[in-house]
């Protein structure tokens, strides 16, 4: 436990020092702190699966972004593998694109919530009638409706897939 415990505490001390040291904007410095912080994201996952993405321009997969590489003349780039979460591979590999209601930093850090909030939006929908604003503003889903749909997921399914 105590192990653990002191795994924690260095992962929060990494991101409060990656926070501080990068030139994120105050947007950005704000969704690390009232999500990745709090939810204890792991710092190389949430890198992993930002330079996953980066491959892929949403025309190729990743299963083609490697395919490609396997064939390239330069050894290094044949030998380049492509790190990031499971589900975050399956999302970016999937036919069905991503929606529009989840930015890039929801869809990277969160790409298990992201799936199983895809494949519940029926009863999700349900569970809020009637109290959209809650959730949604006139710019589309607020920072509200993400921070619920994460706890919802910890709660009704476990861990998150990027979690320390």
């Amino acid at each position: 436990m105590w192990l653990t415990e002191k795994f924690f505490n260095l992962n929060q001390k990494k991101m409060l020092g990656f926070i501080e040291n990068s030139d994120l904007t105050e947007d950005e410095a704000a969704i690390f702190r009232m999500f990745y912080l709090v939810d204890n994201l792991d710092i190389q996952k949430l890198i992993d699966n930002t330079e996953a993405n980066s491959k892929v321009d949403h025309i190729f997969k990743l299963d083609d972004w490697e395919r490609i590489n396997r064939l390239s003349a330069d050894p290094i780039v044949r030998m380049t593998k492509i790190k990031c979460t499971p589900t975050l591979k399956k999302l970016l590999d999937s036919n069905e694109p991503i929606p529009i209601g989840f930015p890039e930093w929801f869809y990277i850090a969160y790409p298990d919530v992201t799936v199983w909030i895809m494949d519940n939006s029926k009863s999700i929908g349900e569970e809020f009638k009637g109290r959209e604003d809650e959730i949604i503003s006139e710019n589309g889903p607020n920072l509200n409706f993400y921070r619920k749909m994460i706890d919802r997921y910890k709660k009704r399914v476990g861990k998150l897939e990027c979690s320390v």
